[in-house]
């Protein structure tokens, strides 16, 4: 298993812990590898802000604040207008498929109200589109701010989370739309658009829920 592959398998654990402690030997068992490589992993991600270590110790997912919300998604502006703007200047159609069916699969969670697999094919769908700017330091800096996001989404269990996200008027069709138009300029904007109305609901949410 490469090291992309290991670190996304390990990334998928955390995500799944649920608060509870991060046990590198446990983790290693369960993926069946010397813990070497997960400790490199772990300290990796604790350097990226998404896990810490406690001073009584034990390391754990590290909670996000309504602050570092607004950051994060400040940044993911940025970056994912760059992603789309690389990836609208060398676009084929096999790019375009691959987002149209990432989006398919993204709606049926959504009209299923499957939270799980719609914040997966959230990310997927961005990733996607950082993957194919063919800037791998942008692609990994945008895996962790989705991971992140993950984190932050997957613990809202409220009704109206998912009829808030089916507003978003630059949805990921209009950004597909944009991509596949050629139109650097166009597919930066549309993107970005939706990164900001996407924040805004999150912290709506966000306040409505405490």
């Amino acid at each position: 298993m490469d090291n992309r592959k290991l670190e996304k398998k390990v990334k998928e654990i955390i995500l799944k812990n649920k608060g509870e402690r991060i046990r590198e030997i446990d983790i290693a068992r369960k993926l069946r590898i010397s813990r070497t490589p997960v400790r490199e992993i772990l300290n990796r991600l604790e350097d990226a802000g998404i896990i810490e270590r406690k001073k009584k110790g034990g390391t754990y997912v590290k909670k996000i604040n309504i602050r570092e919300i607004n950051e994060m998604y400040e940044i993911r502006e940025y970056l994912e207008g760059l992603a789309a703007r690389k990836t609208a200047e060398k676009v084929t159609e096999e790019i375009i498929n691959k987002l149209k069916e990432i989006e398919k699969k993204y709606r049926e969670a959504v009209k299923n109200k499957d939270l799980s697999s719609m914040i997966e094919k959230d990310a997927e769908f961005h990733l996607t589109i950082a993957e194919e700017s063919g800037n791998k330091m942008l692609y990994k800096l945008m895996d962790n701010l989705h991971l992140l996001t993950k984190i932050f989404r997957i613990s809202f269990k409220f009704p109206h989370y998912f009829e808030r996200y089916r507003e978003n008027p630059f949805s990921h069709k209009k950004i597909i739309e944009a991509i596949k138009s050629r139109n650097p300029d166009k597919a930066e904007k549309t993107i970005r658009k939706h990164i900001k109305f996407g924040r805004e609901i999150l912290i709506k949410i966000y306040i409505e829920g405490r």
